[in-house]
């Protein structure tokens, strides 16, 4: 719904990620929040009582580590349309506070970002991130990109009257 670059560089992210560094596989319960990057391993679609179930993603960060370490599964519940948005093999960044049930350390509906190699690397990793909300249809990816895009070609100091001379500054 935006219709000038103004209000494009106008939405603020919610949070900002640090991306240079991830946190470590968590082999226990936390009361923050971490971001951490992966490979899933394994992912299915599990059913419990009637018409419910949940889609279950098995991320791995890049030790391989031994007796479930360096492993976390996330958990979206009644949220069939996951199985086409994560697959086994698929590169991840996940946000979401660990919790633990018998032995396991789980994310119930932890955001996630999947990890393309391409040439817009640089905008989404080794850096800090932005996570901008995100809605009808565009992911923080995609709305990260296009405001990326809007401020390389914009000149910030032409438009103090839309924006103040301390937000022109927190932007570069």
């Amino acid at each position: 719904g935006y219709r000038t670059a103004a209000q494009v560089l106008d939405h603020l992210p919610k949070r900002h990620e640090d991306r240079r560094r991830f946190d470590s596989f968590p082999n226990q319960v936390s009361t923050t929040a971490v971001c951490l990057r992966g490979t899933v391993i394994d992912c299915s679609k599990r059913h419990f009582g009637a018409g419910r179930g949940f889609y279950e993603a098995i991320v791995m960060d890049g030790t391989g580590g031994v007796f479930g370490s360096g492993k976390i599964t996330c958990r979206w519940f009644n949220m069939p349309y996951m199985q086409k948005l994560i697959v086994t093999g698929q590169h991840l960044v996940i946000f979401g506070r660990p919790k633990k049930k018998g032995q396991k350390i789980f994310i119930d509906h932890p955001e996630f970002e999947g990890v393309e190699e391409d040439e817009e690397t640089s905008i989404h990793m080794n850096r800090i991130a932005p996570v901008h909300p995100a809605g009808d249809g565009v992911s923080p990816r995609l709305l990260r990109a296009l405001i990326f895009q809007a401020l390389a070609k914009t000149d910030l100091t032409a438009v103090p009257s839309l924006l103040s001379t301390s937000r022109v500054a927190a932007l570069r």
